[in-house]
């Protein structure tokens, strides 16, 4: 609807100018005073500002809740946490008692003989002892071929550990071999000896 337009000349001065004419241009045209629409957009305003605090409230309804799921889930981790640590310190504990176990089968017991201590060493290492014949069974010279007098030596060597009372028995000397010998013992003991302490 058109606004009638007046002159700057046509208009009143004074308490209460321009009232009737907001009045007559918020009349409908059927002549009727837009009061309902006045009084109903407050209720419409009144509807949404309502709409949107329950919207903001099932906001936050669904943060609190997805903020109890993640409360829940730390606590969860947290005692899983501790429940970590404790076997940890019970590992660590056993690791502790089998480290002072393994260090007391290793030191030699009081009263035994080095000879027996090696043997103790030598059969609790039999593994190693193992590859060391099987890498001179399988003894090869610089230029790759195979070494065979390391090869002889270290297969007599097992079989002679394996079998002890099937061990070919050592040769005897001769009169000459045997004096000879103890000629070198002889001059290894005055050696001895003379030498200074």
């Amino acid at each position: 609807m058109p606004h009638d337009v007046t002159e700057p000349s046509d208009q009143e001065t004074g308490f209460g100018t321009g009232l009737r004419r907001q009045l007559e241009r918020r009349r409908t045209p059927d002549g009727e005073q837009p009061s309902a629409a006045v009084e109903q957009a407050p209720a419409a305003e009144q509807r949404s500002d309502v709409e949107e605090l329950w919207a903001e409230l099932e906001a936050a309804g669904e943060r609190e809740a997805g903020l109890r799921k993640v409360v829940a889930e730390h606590e969860r981790l947290q005692a899983r946490a501790v429940d970590l640590e404790q076997a940890l310190a019970v590992r660590e504990s056993e690791l502790a008692e089998l480290r002072a176990l393994v260090d007391e089968e290793t030191r030699p017991q009081k009263e035994e003989s080095a000879r027996h201590y090696l043997r103790r060493q030598a059969e609790q290492h039999a593994d190693l002892l193992w590859r060391a014949f099987q890498d001179g069974l399988t003894a090869l010279r610089a230029d790759g071929s195979a070494d065979f007098r390391v090869r002889l030596e270290a297969a007599r060597s097992l079989l002679a550990e394996a079998y002890p009372e099937s061990a070919p028995p050592e040769r005897a000397l001769t009169p000459e071999q045997q004096a000879a010998q103890d000629e070198l013992a002889d001059f290894r003991a005055r050696r001895a000896f003379h030498q200074p302490s």
